[in-house]
């Protein structure tokens, strides 16, 4: 039988907590910590409190279930430190949607699957070229792609969703990116828009709409207009 872990991520300088399950909570709890020291995790609340305290945080496992059992278990463990209203917890748990990080199998946070999806919809990239401009394997592209995966991107996005099937992806050539510039006016090249995104803690999809054109600005970033068609 499949057994389920809850478990409890808290800083010793608060009371507040996040609470998630997983089948393998360590490796889940690495997960957690490379996001955010990356500065990218799902969970907005526990990305400024790590930001904060600049410490690693506990990690202690709350209980053993089913994994039949485990939404339910985590819902009442929630409910129990009251980590959704005064915590880390984005949501009051119990979601049966199991996405991006949420999924057991998933390798990639859902901020990389919608990026995946941006530069899909807004490029002419060829699935191996997004698949190393983002860092992530081809194969969880060309899923997104002939859309065998992943389907809650198209109701999580639905117009990039609709541009991405009306795309023929036959471009020959890397893609190159204009110049940006920041919320204090300087100017910056990018060749890597998942790298510069994550430097600059900025969201990948959202940077990628601005490098596309798509979006005026980003956290205050902007195009450098002398380079947009260059």
């Amino acid at each position: 039988m499949s057994m389920s872990y809850i478990y409890k991520i808290s800083f010793d300088s608060t009371n507040q907590v996040y609470i998630g399950h997983s089948l393998n909570p360590e490796q889940r709890f690495k997960r957690h910590l490379q996001q955010l020291r990356d500065g990218i995790h799902h969970s907005k609340k526990l990305q400024q409190a790590y930001d904060l305290y600049q410490t690693i945080p506990n990690l202690d496992i709350l209980e053993e279930c089913e994994v039949k059992n485990a939404l339910l278990q985590e819902k009442y463990w929630i409910e129990q430190f009251n980590s959704y209203y005064n915590g880390y917890n984005g949501t009051p748990g119990g979601e049966s949607l199991g996405i991006g990080e949420d999924c057991p199998a998933s390798r990639y946070c859902l901020d990389d699957y919608k990026a995946i999806l941006c530069f899909l919809a807004y490029t002419d990239m060829r699935t191996n070229q997004i698949a190393k401009e983002l860092d992530v394997g081809q194969g969880v592209v060309l899923n997104i792609s002939s859309q065998t995966n992943h389907l809650y991107l198209k109701d999580l996005m639905p117009i990039e969703w609709n541009m991405m099937q009306q795309k023929k992806r036959h471009h020959p050539n890397w893609r190159t990116y204009p110049n940006v510039k920041s919320p204090e006016g300087k100017i910056y090249e990018v060749f890597s828009a998942r790298k510069f995104s994550r430097e600059h803690n900025l969201d990948q999809a959202d940077f990628g709409k601005l490098l596309n054109g798509k979006k005026p600005q980003c956290k205050g970033w902007t195009l450098q207009k002398d380079s947009i068609n260059a």
